[in-house]
């Protein structure tokens, strides 16, 4: 079992991804301490909050490489709109 100790309360899962979802942070297996057969991560509000700072920090990585550019797709509707209006002075 993985435990974070804060000031306030006591947090435990199986795996360091359960940890992370109770926080709302990223919690590596890095940071544990081995006690026993448990794994035990003694958390300060500042820990907490540098915790929490880098999944987000993680999740704007991630979004940014996934945007989309839609530069292009504005590209051709104009240049369509442009062929329809000269098609239709040179037939009309």
């Amino acid at each position: 079992m993985y435990y974070v100790v804060t000031d306030t309360k006591i947090y435990k899962g199986r795996t360091p991804q359960d940890i992370s979802r109770q926080l709302d942070g990223l919690v590596e297996h890095d940071q544990f301490k081995q006690v026993g057969a448990d794994m035990l991560f003694m958390a300060t509000d500042e820990s907490l909050d540098f915790i929490r700072d880098t999944k987000r920090i993680s999740s704007i990585m991630f979004g940014n490489f996934f945007k989309k550019d839609n530069s292009i797709k504005y590209m051709v509707i104009g240049d369509f709109v442009l062929t329809l209006i000269t098609m239709f002075r040179v037939m009309g």
